[in-house]
């Protein structure tokens, strides 16, 4: 799910940008996920899948991850400021990832991304 397309919705101003830690370079986004920022947010999204570089996170003033084992990963790259989407939120647990699931999980995982993403202070 691209979290970065909630983000934006909220607050036009945050610049914000997303990448993987085992992303398929060039993969466009699933056609579940494509259809649920469709309907949600009126948005057309033609992103492609890209691997997230040391010179990004070194450049980074926050990076967020879906999951504790995301996060402890790039934790052991570096001092970098990494925080799952949760624990900034300030709740415990992990965001699911739809990858592989039907139309209504990727639903699901948007209304729980823009759920914490409200709680940002950004």
């Amino acid at each position: 799910m691209r979290a970065e397309y909630i983000l934006k919705s909220m607050d036009p101003k945050v610049e914000v940008s997303s990448a993987g830690i085992r992303a398929n370079p060039g993969e466009p986004i699933s056609s579940h996920a494509q259809n649920v920022i469709f309907r949600e947010l009126s948005c057309l999204v033609d992103h492609r899948a890209r691997a997230l570089t040391r010179d990004e996170m070194a450049d980074a003033d926050l990076i967020l991850t879906m999951t504790s084992t995301q996060r402890d990963y790039l934790r052991a790259m570096g001092n970098y400021p990494v925080f799952s989407l949760k624990e900034y939120a300030g709740e415990t647990g992990d965001v699911a990832d739809p990858i592989g699931g039907d139309y209504g999980e990727y639903l699901d995982t948007f209304f729980q991304l823009k759920r914490l993403i409200g709680k940002l202070k950004i």
